[in-house]
């Protein structure tokens, strides 16, 4: 039996009714949520008895730590139940082929490009909302406006809100992981006559309850399940509520300069508007360009005059594997808080050119730890060595989930370095980039003022 991981999203509109917005694969789910509002409790009562084999396709980047919550209470519950494992690549369209069988359950969490539902429905939104539409369903689904074939779809509500609320948002049809734009609209011809032109794009109404204007923050529910076998029949996991990670601007901070047009309110207003977390599908890794490398002379080395067999200081971690597989590195921990026997602050040979990714969305992080006079910035998908407090061992976190109160660094000389902020930064303006690079064999590159070096980083 093969069932497939998805989340649906879901707003509360302004007549207060749910409304439907979207569906996806390569869903995350979120940390404080798990074994709360989100359970895999229903599927382990599904597949008890029924089957003695559980195989799991997934991307350890997004998904490991729903998939060790998953395989510990398996063991834990199921003993015999056999657990397998497929990764994929966090870009991967197509994951890899497993074999069907009777007494096996395969859950796919990873996109599948050649899956009718993801690329389809959860891949193209706009599919979905026309599927819905067609079977007179427009009541269940965020109103919208967009043009499928010789059929345009019109269901838009035009009302305005507030002046610190948009009215509408802009989205791609098909492009994987592209974010939304959001639009205060005062001329709805002229922007639905752009829309009809460019045939990529369609609007939907925003919509938020004055529940949601009341707390002056956006939220919206997200839904978890599996759907499985033929008819696609689904078993439930749960609904979480999902708050923007920014509160509602207010009217001066937004630029109305232009309001007389059809205004795009910027990207530094998204995580405002949007419930939406920091996506993993995209290239957020590595120092931003503010930031500095550190040679074997402990001289700052600029971003952009890294070399080829430059030497650079880093730290040498004893046994810690040498490869850019997520689902290596990210399996890989040290018991405890101390490094093993042989790490060590060394100089390592640059192998290759540096990586830069330009920062598309304006999204940083800025890192502060005890000691260091300024915080150092990052890409919010960076994958960091760091000591949790919790589950007492040192391995790699991506950033944007580091949580400073029980998470911590550990110096090259084993002593515990506390993190004061870790902070999401929106700029004003999408600048900047971030940078990573390779070096030698299970070395990783330190960040920091020497003659401490606050931390180390993934060097893909």
């Amino acid at each position: 039996m093969k069932g497939t991981f998805i989340s649906s999203d879901y707003i509360k509109a302004r007549d207060n009714s749910i409304r439907f917005i979207e569906a996806n694969t390569d869903t995350i789910v979120y940390d404080d949520i798990m074994d709360v509002e989100f359970s895999w409790q229903p599927l382990i009562d599904f597949i008890s008895g029924s089957y003695d084999t559980l195989h799991i396709i997934h991307k350890p980047e997004i998904h490991y730590k729903s998939v060790k919550n998953l395989k510990t209470k398996v063991a834990s519950q199921l003993p015999s139940m056999a657990i397998s494992e497929s990764t994929a690549n966090l870009f991967d369209i197509v994951p890899p082929t497993v074999e069907d069988a009777d007494n096996k359950f395969i859950l796919r969490m990873a996109y599948d490009g050649g899956a009718i539902v993801d690329s389809e429905y959860c891949a193209d939104s706009f599919n979905a909302l026309t599927l819905m539409a067609e079977a007179n369903h427009t009541s269940s689904i965020i109103p919208f406006y967009g043009i499928s074939g010789s059929t345009t779809f019109n269901t838009l509500n035009t009302a305005s809100y507030s002046a610190n609320v948009p009215n509408a948002v802009v989205k791609y049809k098909s492009f994987l992981n592209n974010d939304v734009a959001f639009h205060t609209i005062t001329d709805w011809p002229s922007k639905l006559q752009f829309i009809s032109s460019s045939d990529t794009r369609y609007i939907q109404s925003f919509e938020i309850s004055d529940e949601s204007i009341s707390d002056n923050v956006a939220w919206s529910y997200r839904n978890y399940s599996i759907a499985y076998g033929s008819d696609l029949a689904t078993i439930d996991l749960g609904t979480s509520i999902k708050y923007a990670e920014f509160s509602l601007p207010t009217t001066s901070q937004i630029d109305h300069s232009a309001i007389t047009e059809n205004t795009y309110l910027g990207y530094k207003h998204y995580y405002e508007y949007s419930t939406s977390i920091i996506k993993a599908q995209g290239r957020r890794a590595g120092l931003f360009n503010t930031e500095t490398f550190i040679s074997g002379n402990n001289e700052p080395v600029g971003l952009n005059d890294v070399s080829i067999g430059q030497v650079l200081k880093s730290f040498h971690v004893e046994g810690l594997p040498d490869t850019d597989d997520p689902a290596i590195y990210y399996n890989y921990e040290i018991a405890g808080k101390t490094w093993p026997s042989g790490s060590q602050a060394t100089g390592s040979i640059v192998q290759s050119e540096v990586v830069n990714y330009d920062n598309e969305e304006g999204v940083i992080i800025g890192l502060k730890v005890s000691g260091a006079a300024n915080p150092v910035y990052l890409g919010p998908n960076t994958s960091v060595l760091c000591y949790h407090s919790g589950s007492d061992n040192i391995k790699f976190r991506a950033l944007s989930t580091v949580d400073e109160d029980d998470v911590y660094f550990v110096n090259t000389d084993n002593s515990i370095v506390d993190i004061q902020e870790n902070k999401m930064i929106i700029l004003n303006s999408a600048t900047g980039s971030f940078t990573t690079l390779d070096i030698e064999t299970s070395d990783n590159v330190v960040v920091g003022d020497t003659p401490m070096y606050y931390f180390s980083f993934h060097n893909k």
